[in-house]
């Protein structure tokens, strides 16, 4: 009798154990494991944002003729859109696009160089590709990151005089390499803020003629410290 209720106690145990596998798939619980916390490339969010940057500009502003006149280059506003990809627990790859625009003016050219006004306007079109990684999940989300981009330039000059205008156009495109570091918080169920700080590090070349029609390539420095406020729909 012991025997037999030994025997039964333990098929009972076996049943019950096989029972717990079956209803609990270790392949599909690895799988749901992979996809939640593994390798992935998936759309996290989309946004915009502004962007206040100050680029060095030295050469412009403390070297060219630039420096002598009544509006040198100074801050420019960054206006762009981003899609964030997550490609790995917290880490985030973001695709950038941006452009701003500054003008550098002067109202009275010197009658020995021929009166007038003339100005100098250069136009930015960075493209980023910069890698994220959030350090943790909350209502307020730190994050980290670095990248690079290539930055489309360009510049436009404008002479008037009694004379006549005179205008020319030159086009140029470098690297540009960031340090990145920012929190973003929820202002609703997806829709998220940011405030962004970031090192800008690069530069381009343009040709440049002095007063005496004398042309040089010039190295421009675009390196700059940036801080932009940002909004995010995330999916």
């Amino acid at each position: 009798m012991k025997s037999t209720l030994k025997i039964a106690l333990i098929s009972l145990l076996l049943v019950q154990g096989v029972t717990n596998v079956w209803a609990k798939d270790p392949s599909a619980e690895s799988t749901e494991e992979a996809t939640s916390k593994g390798w992935k490339f998936t759309i996290a969010s989309v946004g915009a944002g502004e962007n206040y940057y100050t680029p060095d500009f030295g050469y412009w502003n403390n070297v060219s003729e630039i420096r002598n006149w009544d509006t040198k280059f100074s801050a420019m506003r960054l206006w762009g859109g981003n899609v964030e990809f997550g490609i790995y627990n917290h880490i985030h790859l973001r695709a950038e696009g941006s452009y701003a625009s500054a003008t550098a003016r002067q109202t009275v050219v010197p009658a020995e160089l021929g009166g007038g006004t003339q100005s100098k306007t250069i136009k930015l079109v960075p493209v980023n590709a910069i890698l994220l990684y959030e350090f943790r999940d909350g209502v307020v989300i730190p994050y980290l990151g670095a990248g690079a981009g290539t930055v489309f330039v360009n510049s436009t000059n404008e002479l008037s005089q009694t004379s006549g205008e005179t205008s020319g156009k030159s086009d140029a495109q470098d690297l540009m390499y960031y340090a990145v570091g920012g929190v973003k918080f929820p202002a609703s169920k997806n829709l998220f803020l940011g405030v962004e700080a970031r090192g800008a590090f690069g530069g381009y070349q343009e040709m440049v003629s002095d007063t005496h029609h004398v042309a040089s390539l010039q190295d421009i420095s675009l390196n700059g410290f940036q801080v932009a406020v940002t909004v995010n729909y995330k999916f």
